[in-house]
Protein backbone atom coordinates (compact mmCIF):
# COMPACT_ATOMS: atom_id res chain seq x y z
CA UNK A 1 0.00 0.00 0.00
CA UNK A 2 2.96 2.31 0.62
CA UNK A 3 4.20 1.69 -2.93
CA UNK A 4 0.79 2.66 -4.33
CA UNK A 5 0.70 5.82 -2.18
CA UNK A 6 -2.56 4.81 -0.54
CA UNK A 7 -1.29 5.85 2.89
CA UNK A 8 -3.61 3.35 4.49
CA UNK A 9 -2.93 0.58 6.92
CA UNK A 10 -4.32 -2.89 7.43
CA UNK A 11 -6.56 -3.10 10.48
CA UNK A 12 -6.76 -6.66 11.79
CA UNK A 13 -10.21 -7.77 12.88
CA UNK A 14 -10.60 -11.01 14.89
CA UNK A 15 -12.04 -13.89 12.88
CA UNK A 16 -14.42 -14.77 15.73
CA UNK A 17 -16.08 -11.42 15.07
CA UNK A 18 -15.94 -11.39 11.27
CA UNK A 19 -17.05 -14.95 10.42
CA UNK A 20 -20.48 -14.76 12.11
CA UNK A 21 -21.08 -11.37 10.47
CA UNK A 22 -20.11 -12.72 7.04
CA UNK A 23 -22.46 -15.68 7.53
CA UNK A 24 -25.29 -13.23 8.13
CA UNK A 25 -24.24 -11.13 5.11
CA UNK A 26 -24.07 -14.29 2.99
CA UNK A 27 -27.59 -15.24 4.06
CA UNK A 28 -28.73 -11.74 3.02
CA UNK A 29 -26.78 -12.05 -0.29
CA UNK A 30 -24.51 -9.19 0.77
CA UNK A 31 -21.28 -11.07 1.45
CA UNK A 32 -18.39 -10.25 -0.91
CA UNK A 33 -16.91 -13.69 -0.16
CA UNK A 34 -18.08 -17.25 -0.25
CA UNK A 35 -17.96 -19.48 2.83
CA UNK A 36 -14.68 -21.34 2.15
CA UNK A 37 -12.83 -18.04 1.71
CA UNK A 38 -14.00 -16.35 4.87
CA UNK A 39 -13.85 -19.46 7.05
CA UNK A 40 -10.21 -20.17 6.10
CA UNK A 41 -8.92 -16.61 5.65
CA UNK A 42 -7.65 -16.44 9.23
CA UNK A 43 -5.55 -19.59 8.79
CA UNK A 44 -1.96 -19.61 7.62
CA UNK A 45 -1.53 -20.93 4.07
CA UNK A 46 1.74 -21.98 2.55
CA UNK A 47 2.86 -22.95 -0.91
CA UNK A 48 5.85 -25.26 -0.84
CA UNK A 49 8.44 -25.08 -3.61
CA UNK A 50 10.40 -28.02 -2.17
CA UNK A 51 9.37 -30.47 -4.90
CA UNK A 52 10.19 -28.18 -7.81
CA UNK A 53 13.50 -27.25 -6.14
CA UNK A 54 14.36 -30.89 -5.60
CA UNK A 55 13.27 -32.19 -9.02
CA UNK A 56 14.20 -29.27 -11.29
CA UNK A 57 16.69 -27.29 -9.24
CA UNK A 58 14.44 -24.23 -9.43
CA UNK A 59 14.59 -21.49 -6.79
CA UNK A 60 12.41 -18.39 -6.46
CA UNK A 61 14.06 -15.23 -7.75
CA UNK A 62 11.69 -12.63 -6.31
CA UNK A 63 10.22 -11.86 -2.90
CA UNK A 64 6.50 -11.87 -2.26
CA UNK A 65 6.57 -8.08 -1.78
CA UNK A 66 8.26 -7.61 -5.16
CA UNK A 67 5.69 -9.84 -6.86
CA UNK A 68 2.82 -7.82 -5.32
CA UNK A 69 4.36 -4.56 -6.55
CA UNK A 70 5.05 -6.02 -9.99
CA UNK A 71 1.46 -7.26 -10.23
CA UNK A 72 0.16 -3.84 -9.17
CA UNK A 73 2.23 -2.19 -11.93
CA UNK A 74 0.79 -4.64 -14.44
CA UNK A 75 -2.74 -3.90 -13.21
CA UNK A 76 -2.21 -0.16 -13.64
CA UNK A 77 -0.96 -0.68 -17.18
CA UNK A 78 -3.47 -3.30 -18.35
CA UNK A 79 -6.68 -3.09 -16.32
CA UNK A 80 -7.07 0.02 -14.19
CA UNK A 81 -9.44 1.85 -16.53
CA UNK A 82 -11.34 -1.16 -17.86
CA UNK A 83 -14.94 -1.82 -16.98
CA UNK A 84 -15.05 -5.35 -15.61
CA UNK A 85 -18.27 -7.24 -15.04
CA UNK A 86 -18.80 -8.90 -11.67
CA UNK A 87 -19.22 -12.61 -11.17
CA UNK A 88 -17.91 -15.62 -9.30
CA UNK A 89 -14.89 -16.81 -11.28
CA UNK A 90 -11.30 -15.69 -10.93
CA UNK A 91 -11.52 -13.91 -14.28
CA UNK A 92 -14.19 -11.42 -13.22
CA UNK A 93 -14.52 -9.09 -10.25
CA UNK A 94 -16.57 -10.16 -7.25
CA UNK A 95 -19.63 -8.29 -6.13
CA UNK A 96 -18.56 -6.13 -3.20
CA UNK A 97 -21.77 -6.61 -1.25
CA UNK A 98 -21.60 -5.06 2.21
CA UNK A 99 -18.00 -3.91 1.55
CA UNK A 100 -19.38 -0.98 -0.47
CA UNK A 101 -20.84 0.39 2.76
CA UNK A 102 -17.93 -0.57 5.03
CA UNK A 103 -15.39 1.09 2.71
CA UNK A 104 -17.07 4.44 3.37
CA UNK A 105 -15.72 4.33 6.93
CA UNK A 106 -12.10 3.50 6.07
Amino acid sequence: MDYADFWKRVIPIPSWLVIPALKIFEHLHLSPLYRWVYETAGEDHYVSVDKIQRELGWSPQKTTAYVFIDTYKWYLKEYKDRVIETGVTHRVAWEQGILKLIKLFF
